[in-house]
């Protein structure tokens, strides 16, 4: 999942890491959910410029996209141009990223409710890392997950009934 940005060609490119959660089959119906956390780790910073003072985010897509994901002429346009729903903390630096590095992305309350109502209508997760789209260098982009795969942690209590 390679995420950053590229001005080296005529035109600058933004590269966005996306990935999708089907959570209906993992959390029953009444669950309450009580925590979720995303990690992904770091697979290549083979393009990333040290010096550079980059930002990097997990962003929740808004649940219009949920349904689009595998349909046929789905695509960066429209990935890119989706509203975010929500930012998952922490916001990282270029300090915290590291091959093999896992970071982990917790979400606060009201996220975790946004999930819970995702449980209750599309049934999936979809999400983009951004990284920094302004720079001085010709390259910042950052590899996630090459070898494991962005990993989905759901805690939750099943309500009675």
């Amino acid at each position: 999942m390679w995420t950053g940005m590229d001005i080296r060609p005529q035109t600058s490119r933004i590269l966005h890491g996306v990935t999708q959660f089907d959570i209906i089959d993992r959390v029953p119906d009444n669950a309450q959910i009580v925590s979720v956390e995303v990690e992904f780790t770091g697979r290549s910073a083979l393009y990333l410029t040290p010096q550079a003072s980059g930002t990097w985010s997990l962003n929740l897509l808004s649940s219009n996209v949920d349904t689009l994901w595998a349909k046929s002429g789905f695509g960066y346009w429209h990935i890119h141009n989706t509203r975010v729903d929500a930012s998952i903390p922490p916001a990282l630096t270029n300090a915290d990223l590291e091959v093999g590095r896992p970071n982990i992305f917790r979400f606060d309350e009201a996220q975790i409710a946004l999930v819970q109502q995702r449980l209750a209508s599309t049934g999936k997760l979809s999400f983009r890392l951004d990284g920094t789209t302004t720079t001085p260098f010709t390259r910042q982009i950052f590899n996630w997950s090459g070898w494991s795969p962005p990993i989905l942690r759901i805690v939750y209590v099943q309500r009675p009934g």
